[in-house]
């Protein structure tokens, strides 16, 4: 039975390809190779985005403490202990995109983040390098440096965009359909972050008190990068968890997972907050950013719309567990396993509709990837993506440094299929890896499949 267990990462790494439907499979691993260097001063890759073209670095560019000489030199703790190191944003040939300060969020589908451009909170959008002012947004931190900073914050599936305002509020954008709404605190707020379906989890001190501190070692969000060790010893200060809609909002006691604007599903105990389950049947799975849930009705598997009521037979779907959707761009989608006449596939579930694209036959589905499946026949690799493209290599699948990886030697370039030999280093999704610049100060270094 497999369960899709894929987590959200600073960078989107593994080996994926693609085709478009039709296309031939390739006859051998071919592809010219570039090496491009993001930058002449030492520094790290701290964000790529899953196309390989927007990289997010830190140099050491600049003498910043006024010593003579430019260092890049951290301490026990990550710290810095040289210069402070300078955020660019660049393209993968180093040229300048966006002038920003800081960064502040990233999302799950390493398409968007949030930064501080001219004094301004910016929403940028690697895929058009558009950007989005963040009206009235508020940049005041909560003196917790090593923890994300407090400003904004994407939900888990990437979709909901949060921003805390200058007037006490917070704002959501729903970066699918582009509608905001804005919600009232509870109280005084200190952290908060978006979940699906018009609702935010907040975290809530007492008038007057000052916003509990993290009682840590960690000096920056990005030195435990760096970090021989860090202390974590909890927090200094108490505060709250509420969850908030437009027209409530309360306490945090259970793990509330909402389905809709009106439907909340606790996923501790498998039970709606208002309102019950089918006769006969129990919760299967359930996926987060998803408007149904996946039921076992004895022998039979359905999708149920709690808000609709409208149930949907899925014939042949195996799936189980808390699911990651795959996309959301043009309906909440994920993959499953399907099986028909004893046949394996691996397909996607649209969660909207019920409706199951079939997608190849495979032996296991090793596991999945953002908008991509890796699955394994008897002797070959076979790669999948949502919205249908497939590239078949031989090989064997494993699961290796949080990432799904081929026992192959090349990579692959999702976009175009074309394969690229294996290079040493951090694979960023697409056509790119990391050989410098990750987990160690150097000059920041990709290699490319053109």
């Amino acid at each position: 039975m497999f369960t899709c267990r894929s987590r959200c990462s600073v960078f989107r790494l593994g080996l994926f390809l693609a085709f478009l439907s039709g296309c031939e499979r390739p006859k051998a691993p071919a592809a010219s190779v570039s090496t491009h260097q993001l930058s002449a001063a030492a520094g790290f890759i701290e964000w790529a985005d899953a196309s390989g073209n927007v990289f997010v670095l830190r140099t050491f560019d600049r003498d910043t403490n006024g010593d003579g000489q430019i260092e890049g030199k951290t301490g026990e703790h990550g710290e810095v202990e040289g210069d402070v190191p300078t955020l660019h944003v660049v393209d993968r040939h180093g040229r300048a995109i966006l002038q920003a300060e800081e960064l502040l969020a990233t999302d799950a589908s390493a398409r968007f983040f949030v930064a501080v451009v001219g004094g301004k909170g910016v929403l940028f959008d690697a895929q058009t390098r558009g950007t989005t002012d963040l009206n009235n947004i508020d940049l005041s931190s909560d003196g917790n440096p090593c923890m994300k900073p407090r400003a904004a914050a994407f939900d888990i599936s990437g979709r909901w965009l949060g921003w805390m305002t200058q007037d006490q509020q917070y704002r959501v954008r729903d970066l699918r359909t582009g509608a905001e709404q804005q919600f009232k605190p509870p109280g005084k707020l200190w952290r908060a972050e978006p979940v699906p379906y018009g609702w935010v989890a907040m975290k809530i001190v007492g008038d007057g008190q000052a916003f509990p501190r993290a009682k840590t070692s960690c000096a920056c969000s990005w030195c435990p990068r760096f970090a021989r060790s860090i202390g974590n010893y909890g927090f200094e200060g108490e505060s709250t968890a509420y969850l908030v809609g437009p027209d409530e909002a309360f306490a945090l006691t259970a793990a509330w997972l909402p389905l809709s604007p009106t439907v909340l599903f606790d996923t501790r105990s498998q039970t709606l907050k208002d309102g019950s389950l089918p006769s006969g049947c129990k919760v299967a799975a359930y996926a987060l950013g998803a408007p149904a849930l996946v039921l076992a009705c004895g022998a039979t598997t359905e999708l149920w719309n709690p808000t609709t009521r409208v149930r949907v037979p899925l014939d042949g779907v195996r799936v189980s567990g808390p699911q990651t959707l795959a996309s959301w761009t043009r309906a909440p989608s994920s993959f499953v396993e399907s099986v028909h006449d004893g046949v394996t596939s691996v397909s996607v579930l649209n969660w909207e509709t019920g409706a199951v694209t079939k997608g190849p036959p495979v032996r296991n589905l090793v596991g999945t990837f953002g908008e991509w499946a890796v699955g394994q026949t008897e002797n070959q690799v076979v790669y999948f993506s949502v919205d249908g493209r497939q590239w078949t290599y031989p090989g064997t699948a494993q699961k290796a440094h949080a990432a799904f990886q081929a026992d192959v030697d090349f990579g692959v370039n999702l976009e175009t299929g074309r394969a690229m030999p294996r290079t040493p280093g951090e694979l960023v999704s697409g056509p790119c890896a990391i050989t410098a610049g990750f987990k160690q100060i150097a000059v920041p270094t990709v290699v490319c499949v053109d």
